[in-house]
């Protein structure tokens, strides 16, 4: 006897399909207008499989909206990630350009021309 070729959904996949097809149903239909029955007809499993993974159409809202915000929050830490390398990037390029303060360019001219006019000053 062969075994089987074709190869079953896992859970995790099941769940997804889930959600995926409540929050298209969310945007068809509302909130409201959603039911467990269209869910479970779009993601190609049972009403009791809803029930199983999630319980009630609260709770499976809860989900769709935690896995927008997932998706959002990557798709922000990728950007800010970009922006840190880049600016990380640029306060490397300039930190041999080191500036001088005030004090440190007074003292730097007036070492100089104290030890220029002092030579003046010494004959030949």
């Amino acid at each position: 006897m062969e075994a089987a070729t074709t190869q079953q959904p896992n859970a995790g996949d099941k769940a997804k399909r889930i959600v995926d097809a409540m929050r298209s149903s969310v945007a068809r239909r509302g909130a409201a207008g959603s039911t467990f029955d269209h869910v479970a007809r779009e993601a190609g499993v049972s009403r009791g499989l809803l029930h199983y993974y999630f319980g009630t159409k609260e709770r499976l809202l809860v989900e769709v909206v935690r896995r927008d915000c997932d998706i959002r929050m990557d798709i922000l830490d990728a950007a800010l990630s970009d922006v840190r390398n880049s600016a990380t990037k640029s306060s490397a390029l300039r930190a041999p350009a080191r500036r001088s303060s005030s004090s440190e360019i007074r003292r730097s001219l007036s070492r100089r021309t104290t030890s220029a006019s002092s030579r003046s000053l010494v004959p030949k």
